[in-house]
């Protein structure tokens, strides 16, 4: 049942070719291998070089790439910090902007009210406005008018408060 695998049908072996066929090709790859290692050294040798070379630069920017994903947490948390911040700024922007509007109504409220000034009439007769219904805003106008601290300007406005006030209690 098992035969020999070398002999052919005819009772020859064939052991010899195949040893010839096989030195054969091993003298194949060592003229190839002689081939490049004579024809082409230097190509072998710098693209060895560059490998070590790559995989040197490959090290380097995998730690830097580890330093820069460190720094990004850290300015993603600054990030997030801040936007905290600026909500909070805003918030109180708003209480202030709603308080600076309640006082600029009730400031209007205050210059729009008309004033009776008739009381004073008789005591500064030469104003021509003193014996009508005058704003308080007139009086503030005739004072930055005058440009300074004039006396007749200080006693309107003087007088204009301590009637004010005698009417007040």
């Amino acid at each position: 049942m098992f035969q020999n695998t070398f002999q052919s049908p005819d009772g020859a072996t064939h052991t010899l070719e195949i040893l010839i066929m096989w030195l054969v090709a091993g003298l194949l790859g060592l003229l190839t291998g002689y081939v490049i290692w004579r024809l082409h050294p230097r190509e072998y040798l710098s693209l060895k070089e560059q490998i070590r070379d790559l995989a040197a630069r490959l090290r380097e920017l995998e730690g830097e790439k580890g330093r820069l994903q460190m720094g990004n947490e850290k300015l993603a948390a600054e990030l997030a910090e801040w936007k905290a911040k600026h909500q909070a700024l805003l918030g109180q922007l708003d209480e202030r902007e709603a308080l600076l509007k309640q006082k600029q109504e009730a400031l209007d409220a205050i210059t729009n009210a008309a004033d009776d000034l008739t009381a004073i009439d008789g005591r500064f007769p030469r104003y021509p406005f003193a014996a009508g219904r005058v704003k308080f805003k007139q009086l503030l106008k005739l004072y930055i008018q005058s440009r300074g601290f004039s006396i007749w300007a200080i006693k309107l406005i003087f007088a204009y408060i301590l009637n004010r006030n005698s009417t007040c209690r």
